[in-house]
């Protein structure tokens, strides 16, 4: 399929061996042109010399470490020349269509700003394992769909979209200021949803990639990384919290009833913080920003949940 210049940006920090695996899938798509970007934020591995390997398939960059949102944001704005950008995680696989199917949902609907597919999940090995980032979306046409308020099929979720499975306009991206890197995590949903604040989005309910999940590096069950996850969501509700219209009452609700939850996952992670090594108990508890933008009933809950539930439910467990 040829259409206007698509940009695919990876990402990559000291995962050779995926990285590989990803460039392989997306040297594969059908569609063209292309153009193939690599940032390197900081590997110490073979990364350079692998790519390297590849000739000017690739062009690649090498920065000093500094989070995948700055490393997304000096492709997107120093390195991408096309028209759309595509954006592939290191550890992602790109199915063959993904780039044409997203491009034509999108010149089937003008109007949305995103085009989100859908992805399946891969195990560390990268074996297929037939579940699906949408698993409650159930269609029976796989045919591109318009979704007139984007921002809340994106924050409420009724649709996640997998960074491996989307395509929007560069020309878009620049509107809303790139990636906010004051995300450890989390900063993909985040600029989704800013990015569905300008207008309608598209789904397409059709695997166009193969998201991966449970290698140690990104997916390592201790507590220090689940409190991570749980303050990088923390942040984001309350920014999208701030950001919302009074007259979006029913998002703002959503997004309280979705920072309460992390709240009370943060403060039962907090139990267990002495095993997590260079985490402070009272950075761990400095919640009073996020408790300020609840509404009484919301703090009540969580008040009880702190004070009666959990400490009920870890001396029940013998804690």
């Amino acid at each position: 399929m040829n259409g206007p210049l698509v940009s695919i940006i990876t990402c990559t920090y000291n995962r050779v061996r995926m990285l590989m695996e990803t460039v392989s899938s997306i040297l594969a798509q059908q569609y063209a042109p292309v153009e193939n970007l690599v940032v390197d934020d900081g590997s110490t591995d073979d990364a350079q010399k692998a790519i390297a390997a590849l000739g000017d398939k690739i062009r690649y960059h090498h920065q000093e470490h500094k989070g995948f949102a700055a490393a997304l944001n000096f492709a997107c704005q120093k390195m991408a020349r096309g028209e759309y950008i595509a954006i592939n995680d290191d550890d992602d696989l790109m199915l063959p269509g993904r780039i044409s199917s997203l491009y034509g949902a999108l010149s089937r609907f003008p109007q949305a700003v995103l085009a989100i597919g859908d992805a399946e999940m891969i195990d560390a090995d990268g074996n297929r394992t037939g579940k699906r980032i949408n698993p409650d979306i159930e269609i029976e046409r796989d045919g591109p769909i318009l979704i007139e308020d984007g921002y809340k099929a994106i924050m409420w979720p009724l649709i996640r979209p997998a960074t491996c499975a989307t395509l929007f306009r560069k020309t878009d991206g620049e509107r809303i200021g790139w990636f906010d890197e004051g995300f450890s995590r989390g900063g993909d949903t985040d600029f989704f949803g800013r990015l569905a604040q300008l207008g309608p989005i598209v789904y397409l309910p059709r695997v166009v990639a193969c998201y991966r999940r449970g290698h140690p590096s990104k997916w390592s069950n201790n507590i220090a990384n689940n409190l991570l996850c749980e303050y990088s969501n923390l942040m984001l509700f309350k920014k999208h919290l701030e950001s919302v219209c009074g007259e979006r009452r029913e998002m703002a609700e959503r997004l309280q009833t979705r920072m309460l939850h992390a709240l009370k996952m943060i403060a039962f992670l907090a139990c267990q913080a002495e095993n997590a090594a260079g985490v402070s108990k009272g950075e761990l508890m400095n919640i009073k920003n996020g408790l300020s933008l609840l509404d009484m009933k919301k703090r009540l809950a969580y008040e009880w949940y702190i004070r009666i539930r959990l400490p009920l439910r870890n001396a029940i467990r013998g804690q």
